[in-house]
């Protein structure tokens, strides 16, 4: 299963001008949704794509923890083996 990262918010924090508000959509390959928003430093010269890999990197235990457990939801368990699987 994959996770698919989409820019959801890109703002400059109102209540605090040395910030920038940066939101990540991630979206499993079953549809399963988790946005996640993290304020970066503000500073010169830095890329767009910098302000959402520290964004990513931030965010990056809190989108593990959604995964593992998404990841299990609508699986078949089966008492006999002790098993997970993803059919009938």
């Amino acid at each position: 299963m994959s996770i698919t990262f989409k820019v959801d918010k890109f703002v400059n924090d109102p209540d605090d001008n040395t910030k920038k508000i940066v939101g990540l959509r991630c979206t499993d390959s079953k549809g399963a949704v988790f946005i996640v928003d993290k304020k970066i430093t503000i500073a010169d010269g830095k890329t767009d794509e910098s302000y959402v890999q520290d964004a990513y990197n931030d965010a990056l235990s809190e989108i593990n923890e959604w995964f593992s457990g998404v990841s299990v939801e609508g699986k078949v368990f089966n008492p006999s083996d002790n098993s997970l699987s993803d059919g009938e």
